[in-house]
């Protein structure tokens, strides 16, 4: 949402926050920073969605490591749709899926792309990663270092093999995924991969315990089998045929004849599932909702499929996903029996919702049975709306508090094998100062009944009868008017008065914002899209009131978020004041996740201060809304992203009063919160507290990434107005952020720990 006329959007001074500065800008020019802020509790059904902010999943491929080195596995997610990686945080409670989101341990992983699968090829405990190349395999090392993080170092950028014309890459597809296992129990992981056109699974084994006796980290492989099992998939159909003779034609080792019919995609994942020591198949196809396992029925190095099944699980329930199921093979619930994780891997089919399957293995390590327990892992404790997510702060029921609406392109439909866009609702039950949300509702309005091509929404009064009206983009490159039809004060009611209202000449996924760039006092249109630039239409309405606009630019200010080299930018604009200069900032989402921002908006180029906001990296294609949610003087800022989740991101409030030494004494009428020493030593400081002694104050302190530090919450009551803070000695050194809550404000401060 931009800024529709007051008392839409409320604007409050803020507190300038630590930013880094830009080459050749000076600080003074770069506006309060944000973090993310996972501290807002969303409610649905009464329980609490432990991963809201999360961001959602669309294309999850899941695989355990141990993050923070407590023994225990925890959880690491790569979404192929935007290239995301998202860590969670196993609290290990026996015999169930309990973690926490940790978004701070991203940072420790290199860029991935396609697929990425966590396997420890070295042996030394900590999981190494494959991920796709180009056209092939890259290998990353991982090592522990002192202070327990991780360091992953490019150890191969592409697997070879030994062929008799030389070394050659193992080839392998982007929307496929291999599979990465010790095929014939040798010590060492090997690679099973289908052939270039998707007919041959072809097996490469490792040479590791060959050349140098130890699971080493030097990979060379030589194939063994470019038939593995003698089976063949049909390359028109997900079809399985036994016992083929395997003289078909295979892509390696003579180059690819691309005038043949190339690989559409497959995914794989070899397990024993009868401790026989030989590898079943579980594979998945491009255009198909079901998993096929294979039975292998020979030995660890004689592999022969000798039976499959169609349906897999055909004993329990059989995994039926819109399109592309991948599996995956993890102890999710703590009880030392890996489990079964499946998900849908085609980026632009298939939907967010109920679309990752839980099954838990109720049989054992050895000989594994999967019971489904769910069909919504994860996101069940997510914000998640479908197919790319659009949110807006907006006073839904006039109550005074502000909710979200979050727009997408839409939820998959099954009947009609197309997505439905649509709103959904998350009301704030809270207060002005202690904000909390319910998801109310899926489908705002029942605007689903319309079928358009995705929803990406802004407000504003554009019939100027006190309320606020929505203008709808969608991916069609048209602009959808609902006027809000309900009695002034009362909930919003949209009804779409203009279906096809006005079309972005030359545009597609068109993402609107409303504000009055001409200070006339009517709301202008800023359009995003696909191409990455920004269209100013100024508002002609007439006299009359038949509401219109008036292409002035279709290039506005000379914005482009689009990467060089890239096609498609997907600009996503919000305008509104960041800093207490009370001058507009124009924010912009890209198609990369990076937010750009600009200034001197009354200028033909406007000045771009960062192309990175904050490191705010949510995943791109999706849209951005600021308003300052808990009136605490920092700007909230919700982004979606082409998974359909949410991720909320805040500016620090009220200005404090810090040092070294003991302020002087404090008083009843004290306004600021004071804080001493600072930077803090020995993880101790003192605080003086502002307003009334004998009133309650609870205190929270975060990270930068939104984790709390625990206590978690301290509360406090009494007449004190000291209190002496002790954090948890293994607390590491740096930058935290301390929120104190009085039943008037909450006040927000930086700490640092030396």
């Amino acid at each position: 949402m931009c800024k529709p006329k007051l008392p839409f959007l409320r604007i409050l001074p803020l507190l300038v926050f630590l930013h880094c500065a830009l080459p050749g800008k000076t600080l003074a020019q770069v506006p309060p920073g944000f973090v993310r802020n996972q501290s807002l509790p969303v409610y649905h059904n009464g329980l609490t969605l432990h991963f809201a902010w999360a961001g959602g999943l669309h294309n999850p491929q899941f695989s355990a490591i141990d993050l923070n080195n407590d023994g225990l596995q925890d959880l690491f997610v790569f979404d192929k749709i935007n290239k995301h990686l998202l860590t969670f945080i196993n609290n290990g409670t026996p015999n169930e899926p309990d973690y926490t989101f940790a978004p701070e341990y991203v940072q420790w992983f290199p860029p991935l792309h396609d697929w990425a699968l966590l396997t420890d090829f070295n042996a030394d405990e900590l999981p190494d990663i494959f991920t796709y190349g180009i056209a092939g395999i890259s290998a990353y090392q991982t090592t522990r270092l002192p202070d327990n993080s991780l360091q992953f170092t490019l150890v191969e950028e592409q697997l070879r093999f030994n062929s008799f014309s030389g070394p050659l890459n193992i080839l392998a597809n982007s929307s496929d995924i291999p599979a990465f296992t010790d095929v014939n129990n040798d010590g060492d992981v090997d690679v099973l991969t289908f052939d270039f056109v998707g007919k041959y699974v072809e097996y490469y084994e490792n040479q590791s315990q060959e050349l140098t006796g130890t699971p080493s980290d030097t990979l060379w492989f030589e194939q063994l089998s470019e038939c593995w099992g003698k089976f063949s998939e049909s390359g028109a159909t997900n079809a399985v045929l036994l016992n083929d003779d395997c003289d078909g034609w295979f892509s390696a080792p003579a180059p690819p004849d691309f005038s043949r019919q190339m690989h559409s995609g497959s995914t794989l994942l070899a397990l024993d599932l009868n401790n026989d020591g030989a590898k079943e198949l579980i594979v998945g196809d491009v255009s198909y909702p079901n998993l096929i396992m294979l039975t292998n029925g020979g030995t660890p190095d004689d592999a022969l499929m000798t039976d499959f099944d169609l349906n897999f699980p055909a004993y329990d329930v059989p995994v039926n996903l819109p399109v592309f199921p991948a599996a995956f093979y993890t102890d999710v619930n703590n009880d030392a029996k890996p489990d079964l994780l499946v998900a849908v891997n085609d980026r632009n089919n298939g939907s967010s919702l109920n679309s990752v399957w839980y099954y838990q293995n109720t049989g054992t390590a050895e000989t594994p049975l999967f019971t489904l327990q769910t069909n919504n892992f994860m996101l069940q404790n997510m914000v998640d709306v479908g197919l790319r997510s659009y949110p807006v702060w907006i006073d839904c029921n006039n109550d005074g508090l502000t909710d979200i609406l979050t727009g997408s392109y839409g939820v998959y439909n099954f009947a009609t094998a197309g997505y439905q866009a649509r709103l959904t609702l998350l009301q704030n039950t809270g207060t002005a100062y202690h904000p909390q949300f319910e998801l109310v509702t899926a489908d705002f309005d029942s605007l689903s009944q319309y079928n358009f091509r995705g929803l990406f929404p802004a407000f504003g009064d554009l019939d100027n009868d006190g309320d606020p009206d929505m203008l709808a983009g969608d991916e069609l490159g048209f602009l959808h008017y609902f006027e809000n039809t309900a009695p002034l004060g009362s909930p919003i009611n949209l009804t779409l008065t203009q279906p096809n209202f006005m079309e972005v000449t030359g545009a597609d996924a068109v993402t609107p914002c409303l504000y009055d760039v001409d200070a006339d006092g009517a709301l202008d249109l800023i359009c995003g899209e696909r191409a990455g630039k920004l269209n100013y239409y100024r508002n002609t309405t007439t006299e009359t009131g038949t509401l219109s606009f008036t292409l002035v630019s279709n290039f506005w200010g000379a914005v482009d978020v689009r990467e060089l080299g890239t096609p498609y930018g997907y600009s996503a604009p919000v305008i509104a004041p960041l800093d207490s200069t009370g001058q507009p900032f124009l924010l912009v989402n890209s198609d990369n996740g990076h937010i750009h921002l600009y200034t001197n908006l009354d200028q033909p180029v406007f000045t771009e201060l960062d192309s990175f906001l904050s490191g705010i990296n949510d995943g791109g294609r999706g849209g951005i809304s600021l308003t300052d949610i808990n009136t605490n003087n920092g700007m909230d800022l919700l982004v979606g992203n082409a998974r359909g989740g949410i991720a909320l991101f805040s500016q620090p409030g009220d200005t404090i009063e810090v040092g070294i030494l003991p302020p002087a004494q404090a008083t009843g009428t004290q306004t600021a919160l004071r804080i001493y020493p600072m930077p803090a030593e020995n993880h101790n400081f003192t605080l003086q507290l502002p307003g009334n002694p004998n009133q309650p104050r609870q205190l929270s302190i975060f990270n930068l990434q939104g984790q709390p530090v625990n206590p978690i919450t301290q509360i406090y009551t009494g007449n004190s107005q000291t209190i002496q803070v002790q954090l948890p000695p293994q607390t590491p050194p740096g930058l935290y952020l301390l929120a104190l809550t009085t039943p008037q404000k909450v006040y927000t401060a930086k700490v640092v720990l030396k």
